[in-house]
């Protein structure tokens, strides 16, 4: 919720409701491996960030099944910034409301068809509500920049199942809940709106590893 506050259904103001859009659950998996990647004090993406999942069931997006275990495929978003160390340390809300923010290049005729353009800063809003990923875990560090007196500030998100996908909808557009879709194949969990956030579809917190 770093990247909720009063101004956000302002920002949102216009979009159409979401039918399948799920809760979002930390995972650790992913935060670790968020930290390890940041650790390197490289700013950039690391092409080591899928998630290993207990394969007793077969997720449904995205998954690829071995013989114990699933694989499932996450996405990553980073962002950094210079700061004078004789200030205070900016808050992690100021990335988020800096995503959050790239709604105003993105048009709300893409949602139900996905197209990734170059020329225009919406990844990091779009993962955001990305209907399908319902897992997250980022993490901070900072090192010192070049410039004397300067740190840089690193934050690094790892998302799962991924999102972003070209030709796929950011989420489908209906009432709340009328789209959710089973987490499992063999199960009917999270066919229906959660107990805490009403409008979403629920996430399991005990049947999926790592997740708080």
């Amino acid at each position: 919720s770093a990247w909720y506050d009063d101004t956000t259904p302002e920002k949102l103001k216009g979009f159409p409701k979401s039918s399948n859009m799920r809760e979002m659950r930390w995972n650790k998996q992913l935060a670790e491996s968020a930290l390890k990647w940041a650790q390197q004090c490289q700013v950039g993406m690391d092409e080591c960030r899928d998630l290993w999942l207990d394969g007793r069931r077969k997720f449904d997006l995205n998954i690829h099944e071995v013989p114990s275990q699933s694989l499932m495929r996450a996405s990553q978003m980073f962002s950094s910034k210079e700061w004078n160390t004789n200030e205070e340390q900016p808050h992690v809300q100021t990335f988020f409301h800096e995503w959050i923010n790239e709604v105003a290049n993105f048009s709300k005729d893409n949602i139900q068809n996905y197209v990734h353009n170059e020329n225009m800063v919406t990844d990091h809003f779009i993962q955001l509500i990305w209907a399908r990923t319902y897992m997250v875990g980022c993490a901070m560090v900072s090192w010192n920049a070049e410039t004397p007196g300067f740190r840089l500030l690193f934050l690094v998100c790892n998302y799962a199942p991924r999102g972003n996908i070209d030709q796929q909808p950011v989420y489908l557009i209906g009432g709340p809940c009328a789209e959710c879709a089973p987490l499992y194949a063999d199960s009917n969990y999270g066919q229906k709106c959660g107990d805490k956030l009403p409008t979403l579809c629920e996430t399991s917190s005990s049947t999926i590893m790592g997740i708080d």
